[in-house]
C-alpha cells in the first residue's frame, strides 16, 4: 500500500499575526480551490491545528469529502501517532 500525504499551509489570512485571524477573501477562494483539486482524490483524513484560519482552509475540503477535519493541539506530538 501507498500512502500519499499532502500537506498544506493555512490559506492568506487578514490582520495581524494572531491565532484568531480568520483566512481573507484570497484565503478563502484558495480554501475553494483546495477542495476542487483535491475533492477527488480520495482523502481519508484531514488534520488542522487549533486556529481559526487552518480549520477555515479544510474546510471546503472536508464539505466535499466528508470527512470530518482532527484537530491537533499545540505541542500534541502524540495527536499524529
Amino acid at each position: 500500500d501507498v500512502t500519499t500525504v499532502f500537506l498544506l499551509r493555512h490559506a492568506e489570512r487578514t490582520g495581524t499575526m494572531r491565532d484568531d485571524d480568520p483566512v481573507s477573501p484570497a484565503g478563502e477562494e484558495r480554501s475553494r480551490l483546495i477542495a476542487r483539486v483535491l475533492g477527488e482524490t480520495g482523502v481519508e483524513a484531514i488534520l488542522v491545528s487549533e486556529t481559526l484560519r487552518s480549520r477555515q482552509t479544510a474546510a471546503p475540503l472536508a464539505e466535499k469529502t466528508e470527512v470530518q477535519p482532527e484537530v491537533i493541539r499545540r505541542g500534541d506530538l502524540d495527536g499524529l501517532a
